[in-house]
């Protein structure tokens, strides 16, 4: 009983004290909060992209502008845009919204997108256009209207069927 006395001591001791050696207790630390992204936005701005080569521009209006940094990417709405090349008629483009990326040279218009230079109107729902390439994608329902003009047709360049 005496053995059973002495078994039963030494374990509340155990218990009490930690099995030989301290017990630091840790804090629960949490990870740090990742801040906020910052957020920008401007009311009727203009944003201006040029080719450094000098080839071509592309200016954006709209009245609201939400952005990340003052270098963006930006997302306008509405959207309206008029891209520039030299030799070549203006491309004029508007839409419910848009986001433009200057580092990657994109625009992607959605809503209510309308896209014209010259004789041609292009509606779409949704509208991808690299600044770079002048390649413009348009995933989805797509309506391209060309209608010659008067000059066009004179000299002879309207569309024989």
């Amino acid at each position: 009983m005496r053995a059973l006395c002495r078994l039963w001591c030494v374990v509340a001791l155990l218990a009490l004290f930690g099995c030989g050696g301290r017990r630091v207790e840790t804090p629960l630390v949490k990870p740090p909060e990742k801040p906020p992204s910052p957020s920008l936005e401007f009311g009727g701005s203009v944003i201006r992209i040029a080719d450094p080569k000098g080839n071509w521009t592309f200016e954006a209006r709209s009245a609201k502008v939400n952005a990340k940094t003052t270098e963006g990417p930006f997302s306008l709405s509405p959207a309206d845009g008029v891209y520039r090349e030299k030799g070549r008629a203006p491309v004029n483009m508007s839409a419910a919204a848009g986001d433009i990326d200057k580092q990657a040279g994109r625009v992607a218009l959605k809503g209510h997108v309308r896209i014209t230079s010259d004789d041609w109107l292009l509606e779409a729902d949704r509208v991808d256009y690299d600044l770079d390439s002048g390649k413009v994608v348009s995933p989805g329902r797509t309506k391209l209207t060309f209608q010659p003009s008067a000059k066009q047709l004179r000299r002879g360049g309207g569309a024989k069927r």
